[in-house]
Order: C-alpha cells, then sequence, then structure tokens
C-alpha cells in the first residue's frame, strides 16, 4: 500500500515536468521526484514556464538539503552525527536541525509526551529500519524503554546546541522531517512569486497554498482497510497543512497481530494495538504542525487529545 491521501488535481509522474493546460492563461505545471523515501510532487500554477520549472527545482533542492541532513541510516548526515556522538559532547546544531528540535521538544511537551523523537531504540528493536522484523520480550522493551523521552534531550538555545542526558538516547526525525520539508519547498516557491501550489509527500504530509485555479485544492481521502478503491471523504485545502499517520504501510504480522511502525513512547508497544486507531489525519497552520500532531493524536487516541488539538480538524478512521 502506497498512499492513503492523493490529490485529485494530481497525475503521479516520475521525472520530468509535465503541463496540464487550463481555460485561462495560467497552466498547472508539475513535476514528481523519488524524496523522503517517498514520491514527492509539486504543482505550481503560473503564466511562465521557466518561471515555474525555476520555482519548482529550487524547491526540490530545498527538499533535498533538508532530506540530506536528517537522513536517520546515514552516519555522515547531521543526525548520524548527533546520534553517535551527543552523549560524549555538546554538538553544534543547523539551522534547520535547531529548528525541527525545537519544534519537536515543544510538541513533545504539548502532547504530554506522546509526540517523542527519542523512540528510535524501541523501533530499532521491532526492526524498522531494517529487513529483519521481529516481536520482542517484554524486558527488551522495558530495557529500551529506560532510553526513550525526550527529558533526555538538552537543547542549549543560545549556543545551538544538543546534548543527551544518557547513554544509548538515539533521535527519529522521521515523525516530522517530513511536514517540515513540505514548508520549506512551499517557502521556496513563495520567494519565487508562487503562489497558488501544492506540495505533496507521499500523501502523508501536503500543503496547499493559494488556490487551484480559484478553487480550494481537493484532497480526498481513502479508506485506509481499502485504499485503492474507496474514498472517505473529500477535504479542501487552502494555505493549509496536512498530515496523515496510519497502520496501511510500515507495519508487519506477528500472527494474528499487526505491528505497525509508530510507537506509544510510554508503554514500547504499537499504537495501533492500543488505541485500535488505522489512521489519523490532522489539518494545521503548517505540515509540521499538522505532522506532530497526527502522530500524537494516533498514539493517544480519539479520547485523548481534545486537549491538544483545540481548533485543528482530526478526522479518525
Amino acid at each position: 500500500m502506497k498512499k492513503f491521501i492523493l490529490s485529485f488535481s494530481f497525475i503521479v509522474l516520475l521525472g520530468g515536468l509535465f503541463i496540464i493546460n487550463s481555460a485561462n492563461s495560467t497552466k498547472s505545471y508539475q513535476e514528481s521526484r523519488f524524496l523522503l523515501y517517498t514520491t514527492t510532487e509539486i504543482q505550481v500554477l503560473s503564466n511562465n514556464r521557466q518561471k515555474a520549472e525555476k520555482a519548482i527545482n529550487a524547491a526540490f533542492s530545498r527538499i533535498e538539503q533538508i532530506e540530506k541532513e536528517m537522513n536517520l541510516f546515514d552516519p555522515n548526515s547531521e543526525l548520524g552525527k548527533i546520534n553517535a556522538t551527543a552523549y560524549e559532547q555538546d554538538v553544534a546544531l543547523s539551522p534547520d536541525m535547531f529548528y525541527i528540535l525545537t519544534a519537536a521538544i515543544n510538541g513533545s511537551k504539548k502532547s504530554h509526551g506522546a509526540f517523542d523523537i527519542t523512540v528510535r531504540p524501541l523501533s530499532k528493536l521491532y526492526g524498522f529500519g531494517s529487513t529483519k522484523k521481529q516481536l520482542p520480550t517484554d524486558k527488551e522493551i522495558q530495557n529500551s524503554l529506560s532510553l526513550v523521552g525526550y527529558q533526555h534531550i538538552k537543547i542549549n538555545a543560545d549556543k545551538k546546541t544538543i546534548r543527551f542526558l544518557r547513554k544509548g538516547v538515539a533521535l527519529d526525525l522521521g515523525g516530522i522531517a517530513k511536514g517540515y520539508a513540505v514548508d520549506e519547498a512551499i517557502k521556496v516557491l513563495i520567494q519565487h512569486e508562487i503562489k497558488n501550489a501544492l506540495v505533496n509527500a507521499g500523501g502523508s504530509s501536503i500543503y496547499a497554498l493559494g488556490t487551484n485555479q480559484g478553487h480550494p485544492w481537493l484532497i480526498a481521502i481513502r479508506d485506509p482497510k481499502n485504499p485503492y478503491k474507496t474514498t472517505d471523504r473529500v477535504i479542501k485545502l487552502h494555505n493549509q497543512g496536512l498530515s496523515t499517520s496510519g497502520d496501511y504501510e510500515q507495519f508487519f504480522l506477528a500472527g494474528k497481530k499487526k505491528i505497525a511502525h509508530i510507537f506509544d513512547p510510554k508503554t514500547g508497544q504499537p499504537a495501533n494495538l492500543e488505541t485500535k486507531t488505522h489512521s489519523v489525519t490532522v489539518i494545521a497552520n503548517t505540515a509540521t504542525e499538522a505532522e506532530v500532531l497526527t502522530k500524537a493524536c494516533y498514539i493517544l487516541g480519539a479520547e485523548k487529545i481534545k486537549e491538544i488539538i483545540k481548533d485543528k480538524k482530526v478526522y479518525f478512521y
């Protein structure tokens, strides 16, 4: 299963610029590239092809930069170096990393620890990020939980550095970096005087800038139990971010148990086993905020999220 949210206005394209003609002088220019471990699509509306191409290329370059910095599996990435050395010494942070770590910790505080970027010891224990998936013992889970908790991270806001307070702590930015990359791509498009655009990172993180030929961007939410055949609802987006988290893509089966990749940092258990939630979609002001909130809502479940979502739109499935 590759996608849960699909834009009605998108035609999936791998490589090359695709032009969609419209009735007026404004045309829709679209390109897709494999970035952020998924098919990432950018669509802009413009009356100038050269301007559109330049903006799209610049936005993709920005996404590539962020992907390189935050690649969990590259020991030479900024994240890789942080995980390897932050217990031994203070590590200087780039502006991108400082921003995203600050946003992540704020998300942890707001969600009372439901969203937490220190869950890497847990996901590694279950085998996510490798070819060997496994169901760990209760003792192994408890040992890993001792390393999980955003309180084990110390950020020096003045010096822009990070330090781990416990040996073995490791960060995984997979629950926030995609949204941040989408938001940064939108910023680049705006800098190139693009007023209407859609950036879609694999359907799980989206930002809709302006309108689509004067109308809101339409996003179809698929039924996670039958994502290729059933559309549950259509959402209208205008200058908003959207994110979806679910159990439909990254998972493995352990007997009759479906072990999905999002864990409750308090119990060490896959969140879907505790809340029985298949997916959550959140609409927020930015894709970054939406991505943090959708993880927290997925982990907490529908009954416990009222305090953290406030005026946000949330859809449970």
